[in-house]
């Protein structure tokens, strides 16, 4: 079977905080979520998967192998999985195709969350939840809520310098 061309394997989408890379996240850190996501992703890179995060950055590049674009300017692509964080909605007039899709949450079910209400009711899309408890709620809160599973940190958290007016 010959495998589909896509712009990357891996689509991370991400409209929360400021825009960050592997790289801006080593230097001044930000928050638990970006920490993450360039750690999914690096792993992901590591591992021989193609990865594009759309996140707040004014603009293109590539750090430690993982495409960086700006989210406001996303038109979107072909993926074999997208990876939506918390609270961020498919860019207005994107067109984005994929066989795979993730909803990440990182905090209890609230009304941020209601932009992924659609994709996750039935279970069709499955939240992914940092702890049981937190799984549970969104199961309660949204019909037919398929979660799963994975605790939050994959490596040893890069020390930091406190910036003040961000995430740390």
């Amino acid at each position: 079977m010959e495998k589909k061309s896509v712009d990357a394997d891996v689509l991370v989408l991400n409209a929360i905080g400021p825009g960050f890379t592997g790289e801006s996240v080593r230097k001044a850190g930000i928050g638990g979520s970006e920490l993450e996501i360039t750690q999914i992703a690096e792993a992901l890179v590591a591992r021989g998967h193609t990865v594009t995060v759309a996140n707040g950055v004014a603009s293109e590049s590539t750090v430690y192998g993982v495409k960086y674009v700006p989210y406001a300017a996303f038109k979107g692509g072909a993926y074999t999985t997208m990876y939506i964080e918390r609270g961020t909605p498919i860019p207005p007039g994107a067109n984005i195709s994929c066989d795979h899709i993730v909803v990440r949450a990182t905090d209890i079910m609230c009304a941020h969350y209601d932009v992924h209400r659609k994709l996750v009711e039935g279970g069709n899309v499955p939240v992914v939840c940092v702890s049981e408890w937190q799984a549970r709620g969104f199961r309660q809160s949204i019909t037919g809520c398929k979660t799963v599973v994975i605790p939050p940190i994959l490596g040893i958290t890069p020390k930091t310098e406190r910036v003040p007016g961000r995430f740390v």
